[in-house]
């Protein structure tokens, strides 16, 4: 039964004949759409997935520069939770956390041979490869450093002799 509302919107009326002919081409527009977006990913994957492949490693190894050279600032800059990062230097590095063994140090002579943690390790084999490279830098940055006030001091006088002061 049709109401007037029914009427003023144009009820849509079942047609055998027509719906079979709508659905055809629905089914039509449906394909050639699928068909043509499959061919635009398609064709799109095509061309940057050479560049993506390429760009990839790159992108990341910029990226984990960035990171570590955020954490060396952050160490630099008097932040102990990130120096405990970057050194591994937790609490329970040096000790068992769980078990039966909790609480007593991790490293331990078995058969002979000093066992450890990797975070151990790690923290002595910084010191051992580049002990002297931070010492020496260390010495030149001071040298540097020396230098640079010394040569300051020496015009800060020739200044006042030029003026008939006294030297500092």
């Amino acid at each position: 039964m049709e109401t007037s509302r029914d009427a003023e919107l144009g009820a849509y009326k079942d047609h055998p004949i027509l719906d079979k002919a709508a659905e055809g081409h629905v089914k039509q527009a449906q394909d050639a759409i699928k068909k043509a977006l499959d061919s635009w990913f398609s064709e799109c994957f095509d061309i940057h997935y050479d560049s993506m492949i390429e760009s990839f490693p790159i992108c990341i190894n910029d990226e984990a520069c960035k990171r570590a050279n955020k954490l060396l600032d952050r160490v630099l800059e008097g932040e102990e939770e990130a120096a405990r990062a970057l050194f591994n230097a937790r609490e329970s590095s040096r000790r068992v956390g769980i078990g039966f063994d909790e609480g007593r140090p991790w490293s331990q002579i078995i058969h002979g041979k000093l066992h450890t943690t990797g975070e151990i390790k790690l923290r002595e084999a910084l010191v051992n490869a580049h002990a002297d490279l931070l010492r020496n830098e260390r010495i030149l940055d001071l040298e540097s450093q020396l230098e640079g006030v010394t040569s300051q001091l020496r015009e800060a006088n020739k200044r006042l002799n030029d003026r008939g002061s006294m030297e500092v």
